[in-house]
């Protein structure tokens, strides 16, 4: 049975730098809504970049034994980051699958998963998510626009048959959050039992419908919908936001404990003229 231990890895619009052979890692927003944002942290992940080739040599070669090793050795590089989540009671589970109304299509034919208005208004990119998971089934995660007494909410389809139908699953929902940007991972917990595949969701959050303050949270549920757990992840430093998150996992190499983690762009703000709502 898998066990899933969660770390989480600070992406705050650094520089990644090393010395003796380290990556250099310049992003570029400035075609983006961030653009022009200064970056104010340098990481130094020499060690991580020797330490994941040496990894990524012995699982090619069979050799279990030096991979445990080495997983070891990353293990003490992380432990600091390890953080044991409480389940919070902002974030709600979907229980009812969103209705779905009549429209016109497309093109004749097209198949439909979701109905209606997608995001936040102004929340930018990754609104959408798609897995194709262990168990053989496609997974579609999407943040739904607000609705009625939520404000931020997010849906999970799936389908057995390649995409040509789809089944609601679940999902999550907030009545004080407004939701952007999602990033799901979708892992089986037993190789022998589907029924644990298990679904994994982190949004930037907000309780500013421009996402100012947002923050990154967490829901997982199984592909039934039930073990509902969630959480709150990450909080941005005083002025700034935390945009665009992206999970990160191990479960293509483990059979037994699973790492998952998230990584997110910390945004400072910038205010223009008396516009206390625009960043960039």
């Amino acid at each position: 049975m898998k066990s899933f231990l969660i770390f989480f890895l600070f992406f705050f619009q650094i520089i990644l730098s090393a010395q003796d052979g380290g990556v250099l890692y310049e992003p570029d927003y400035s075609n983006c809504s961030e653009g022009k944002t200064p970056y104010v942290k340098a990481v130094d992940l020499t060690k991580h970049f020797e330490l994941d080739k040496k990894l990524k040599a012995a699982i090619e070669s069979g050799d279990r034994v030096l991979e445990r090793q080495i997983r070891l050795q990353m293990d003490e590089l992380y432990k600091d980051q390890i953080k044991i989540m409480e389940n919070n009671g902002d974030i709600e589970p979907i229980t009812v699958a969103p209705p779905m109304p009549n429209s016109t299509e497309w093109i004749n034919g097209d198949i439909k998963i979701f109905d209606g208005y997608i995001s936040q208004l102004g929340s930018g990119n990754k609104r959408i998510d798609i897995k194709l998971a262990e168990d053989g089934n496609l997974y579609v995660a999407l943040i739904q626009a607000a609705e009625g007494n939520f404000l931020g909410r997010a849906v999970v389809y799936s389908s057995s048959n390649g995409g040509a139908t789809w089944n609601f699953i679940g999902g999550m929902q907030s009545q004080t959050l407004y939701f952007a940007h999602i990033s799901m991972a979708v892992e089986l917990m037993s190789n022998t039992n589907f029924d644990s595949t298990k679904i994994l969701l982190f949004v930037s959050a907000s309780e500013n419908p421009n996402f100012n303050d947002a923050t990154i949270r967490f829901a997982s549920f199984l592909r039934n919908n039930t073990s509902w757990y969630s959480s709150l992840v990450l909080t941005p430093s005083a002025g700034n936001k935390l945009l665009y998150p992206s999970v990160v996992t191990d479960g293509q190499y483990y059979s037994l404990g699973t790492f998952i983690g998230v990584t997110c762009g910390e945004y400072k703000k910038r205010l223009l003229s008396n516009d206390s709502t625009s960043f960039c």
